[in-house]
């Protein structure tokens, strides 16, 4: 499976439409404890076990595209993220995380 086809399969499972912008999801992290915070909330609301990536795949397609982001697209998607990890219910998390994939 392609970086591009799991971020598909995860964006799909938060409920996207097809044609869901990436460009954020694109890039490496300065700031790993982001990527890997919002891995393991993927995880525990089960949106990666319905994409069929395990947590440590998730941690390195995510730095793997944002490797590839602009500094600002990095930065953006990483404020937007930690935003996001401070919502305690999964259906919350899921609903401002979303636009991210």
């Amino acid at each position: 499976m392609t970086a591009f086809s799991t971020l598909r399969s995860i964006a799909l499972t938060l409920g996207l439409a097809a044609t869901m912008a990436l460009n954020f999801a694109c890039g490496g992290s300065d700031d790993p404890s982001t990527v890997e915070g919002a891995c393991d909330r993927l995880d525990e609301c089960q949106v990666l076990a319905a994409a069929g990536v395990s947590r440590d795949e998730c941690v390195e397609i995510i730095d793997t595209a944002l490797d590839n982001a602009t500094p600002s697209d990095r930065n953006d998607w990483e404020s937007i993220m930690d935003s996001c990890l401070e919502f305690e219910s999964c259906n919350a998390f899921r609903t401002c995380a979303a636009p991210l994939f």
